[in-house]
């Protein structure tokens, strides 16, 4: 198609060069260093604050509520050698990608990968999808966390003490009040994720309130956000460093600790203790979730990104494995004063809000160590809220139709949706919506985003050109060891990773942690079809993207090879298929000359039949 002097294709508008079937640039007057100038671009007040703020998004309730749960499920000091070896391999050098993508492109997740190339929207389309979803549900556990901050105001904290009038009730919570006020009051729990019940609507009234404060922050944009974290990341270790004191004074915290501490290297054979650690430093370390990216963005070009990216992941996990110990010594405690072995005082996602609250019963005065226990869970879960919702709201920016939109109707459009999915979280049933949101959602999708984002960084740009793009910019370039994971080692661990979770999920159905009232415990029960259809859908909404935007913006050439294939393989029919499927798809052709590469391909095979 001939086009006029001076003009430009839409590939080359992008910043990306089309060559024939290949994605990769070839051109290097292309380069991730020049990012398209945009004046309204938002940037941090300065330096700590952009470190404040990712150790805030990296830190967070994850710390102290999944890290020690999934650690008790998969044998304490088990957990801790894939998980630090993970941490090594994949935490790291994604996090640096991730962070020095962002710092280069100035752009969200959706538009960095784009500017890649368009067939590499489809990853930052499923980074924010899954941002989305894991956003919905994490609010609620910052919903409970609100609520125990409230019940606290009392005179006597509520979970010190079993209910009186009821004497069946009185003997289940005697050994074990903290649970049965978390069960039963809190949250006023179903014994099945089949029987929903009625919407528990104190959590639904804190729910509410927590997305209005979500929209009364966010909307403010990066600087807001910036002057809270210098309270909400620093606080936390206060808090925390105070109950590891009183916990090591507790009788039987050093059983807690050690079981924390002390592998049963059988289970080391076990794929699925690997499987999990691997997702929780994604989860953790927010790796996939593209809100790394797009604070990255606000950055300025030439900060250092991999001493920011050592720092933040180290601190990250020394946090996750600090929490771990304050409520091991806790879980000790509980087992030998009680008598029960330490994996059943408590289990699943309310394990820390059960060990926490025990544990704070035991501080003088107990009011107020847990008013500012929950007040710091909340700084924790809001800090990682931000950042994960600024994956979404940052991506916003770079999609045409909503680019004009006001900040304040981003944030109100993503918080209002987010509302109305999360009312059947607060239901009775709602705490094991949010265990299948959070095992389906918030694991297999992130593995395949991250072995996208090596493969694209790597493979496709060039680890080289994307170094030597690195070095001019921040002058530090990356050294053999990070090229190494980023092209070889990291996709490959992923890769194995993403298939034996599929394999795992298909030959050992997922369960979760149903609530007895007769026991007052958990047994694990396996999820419902029904169940367990939702959370194929959470995962297919993600990473289907990857490859419907590799269809939608694939290259000219391809299509021709492809009618080629299929005239001579499968016969006119089906080729009779594809050219409708043109038809219908042309509208959504992103590369100049689409249109004519099809039809004189079409018109080449009708002459040779």
């Amino acid at each position: 198609m001939e086009r006029a002097e001076g003009e430009t294709t839409t590939s080359e508008a992008n910043g990306h060069v089309q060559n024939g079937s290949t994605l990769e640039s070839s051109d290097d007057s292309v380069s991730l260093t020049k990012p398209d100038a945009d004046p309204n671009k938002q940037t941090w007040g300065n330096k700590t604050e952009f470190l404040f703020s990712c150790v805030s998004y990296a830190v967070g309730i994850g710390n102290l509520w999944r890290f020690p749960y999934l650690a008790q499920d998969n044998g304490g000091g088990t957990f801790l050698i894939p998980y630090l070896i993970m941490l090594v391999v994949e935490g790291m050098p994604l996090f640096y990608l991730e962070m020095s993508l962002g710092q280069l492109m100035r752009k969200g997740t959706i538009g960095s990968w784009t500017k890649i190339h368009p067939c590499l929207a489809g990853i930052g389309w499923a980074a924010v999808i899954t941002s989305f979803v894991v956003g919905i549900y994490y609010n609620v556990i910052i919903v409970w966390a609100f609520f125990y901050l409230f019940s606290s105001f009392q005179s006597q904290l509520p979970w010190s003490k079993c209910p009186l009038g009821n004497s069946s009730s009185a003997a289940l919570c005697r050994n074990a009040t903290s649970k049965f006020f978390y069960y039963t009051n809190a949250l006023d729990i179903s014994e099945s994720i089949g029987d929903p019940g009625h919407i528990n609507w104190k959590l639904c009234l804190i729910l509410l309130m927590a997305w209005l404060l979500v929209f009364a922050v966010m909307a403010k944009g990066v600087k807001a956000q910036g002057k809270i974290v210098y309270f909400t990341t620093l606080y936390p270790y206060v808090i925390l460093l105070v109950l590891f004191i009183r916990g090591l004074t507790l009788e039987g915290s050093g059983h807690g600790i050690k079981y924390l501490f002390t592998p049963d290297w059988t289970r080391l054979y076990d794929p699925d203790v690997w499987r999990v650690a691997a997702t929780q430093i994604f989860y953790s370390l927010g790796l996939g979730f593209g809100g790394l990216v797009a604070y990255a963005s606000y950055n300025k070009p030439d900060n250092d990104t991999l001493k920011d990216s050592v720092f933040i992941t180290l601190v990250n996990s020394g946090t996750s494995i600090f929490g771990a110990m304050v409520i091991f010594s806790i879980l000790g405690h509980l087992s030998v004063t009680n008598g029960v072995p330490l994996n059943e005082v408590g289990s699943g996602p309310g394990l820390a809000f059960i060990a926490f609250g025990e544990g704070l019963t035991l501080l003088v005065p107990s009011v107020m160590w847990s008013v500012l226990f929950f007040l710091m869970l909340l700084c924790l879960g809001v800090g990682s809220m931000f950042g994960t919702l600024e994956a979404v709201l940052a991506s916003l920016t770079d999609i045409p139709l909503t680019k004009k939109w006001r900040r304040e109707v981003h944030v109100g459009l993503v918080c209002v949706i987010s509302f109305l999915v999360g009312l059947s979280m607060v239901t009775q049933g709602g705490s094991y919506v949010v265990e299948l949101f959070d095992q389906f959602a918030g694991s297999l999708p992130l593995l395949l985003i991250g072995f996208c984002e090596c493969l694209a960084v790597a493979w496709i740009y060039g680890v080289n050109r994307f170094g030597r793009e690195l070095k001019q910019a921040t002058k530090r370039a990356p050294v053999l060891y990070w090229k190494f994971c980023w092209k070889w080692l990291s996709p490959i661990i992923m890769a194995i990773l993403f298939v034996g979770s599929i394999g795992y999920e298909i030959y050992q159905p997922p369960v979760y942690q149903a609530y007895n009232y007769t026991s007052n415990q958990t047994v694990k029960t396996q999820f419902p079809a029904w169940a367990e259809f939702i959370g194929a859908v959470l995962i297919l909404l993600s990473v289907t993207q990857i490859p419907l935007f590799v269809y939608l913006n694939r290259p000219p050439e391809w299509k021709k090879r492809l009618s080629t294939f299929l005239s001579s393989c499968c016969g006119p029919s089906l080729l009779d298929t594809y050219n409708d499927m043109e038809a219908q798809a042309g509208d959504n052709a992103s590369f100049d000359g689409d249109e004519e590469v099809v039809g004189t391909a079409y018109r080449e095979l009708r002459d040779v039949q």
